[in-house]
């Protein structure tokens, strides 16, 4: 009787675990739903094309130390943050119809203002990219660089 019982309480708990894995979490998170690129796509499919604008969130003075060749300098850190240059507006205007990678050193600036332009902004998720890496990356890959 005590096997059957402690069978049953152990079957309960698996059938809750999965129960709550599929209503709560659809077994994703939120980076799962986002378009992240690495620098190899980057240069392959985005780098250089006239319907992409690329987005470095770091401070002006380390864009200023080199940057991707070609990106923008609009910075972020995070939503509300007084630190922050890039607005709605401001990334609409310049971006237009294209579609926008965000990158910043491979932290978290350029992932807050990808979460940003998806979920609070409403632009389009399949114009937003999130290249992970980060300058920082694409510097040890010896890609294109530029200095202001």
């Amino acid at each position: 009787m005590k096997i059957l019982v402690f069978r049953m309480k152990f079957l309960l708990l698996i059938l809750f675990s999965i129960h709550n894995l599929m209503c709560f979490n659809n077994g994703s998170s939120e980076k799962d739903e986002l378009n992240i690129i690495d620098a190899d796509t980057l240069m392959k499919e985005y780098f250089g094309k006239e319907d992409v604008l690329i987005v470095d969130n770091r401070p002006e003075k380390m864009f200023n130390n080199g940057h991707i060749k070609g990106a923008v300098n609009l910075r972020y850190w995070e939503l509300n943050s007084p630190e922050n240059v890039m607005t709605k507006e401001k990334l609409l205007e310049i971006a237009k119809d294209k579609k926008i990678v965000f990158h910043c050193t491979g932290q978290n600036r350029a992932y807050n203002a990808t979460i940003t332009a998806i979920n609070v902004w409403k632009i389009d998720k399949n114009k937003i990219y999130w290249y992970k890496g980060g300058f920082t990356d694409w510097q040890n890959k010896k890609l294109p660089v530029a200095k202001d």
